[in-house]
């Protein structure tokens, strides 16, 4: 199975206040200039975590640098897949 997502934590970033979004945005510009070496990564915020888009980057040497970023908590390997939902059509109503 080909990981191609890493699920990047954060700490006690979640705790902050009305200026969470100052600390998240410094977070994500920490991990940009710390991945700045892979040039096919993508790096994005979503649902209080980020996610790096690997696209040809290794995993160990990502994750590594990632370790070292201050304010990151835990990194995990994800597959990114497409949603395979389809809402039905049918009304359960009648």
């Amino acid at each position: 199975m080909r990981y191609d997502v890493v699920l990047l934590r954060y700490g006690e970033l979640a705790l902050k206040g009305k200026n969470r979004g100052q600390f998240e945005n410094r977070l994500l510009a920490n991990v940009r200039q710390a991945l700045a070496d892979f040039p096919g990564l993508r790096v994005r915020r979503a649902y209080g975590r980020l996610l790096v888009e690997l696209g040809d980057a290794p995993f160990a040497e990502v994750a590594e640098r990632l370790g070292r970023v201050f304010g990151s908590c835990r990194s995990a390997r994800r597959c990114a897949r497409r949603s395979t939902f389809r809402p039905s059509r049918r009304r359960p109503w009648r």
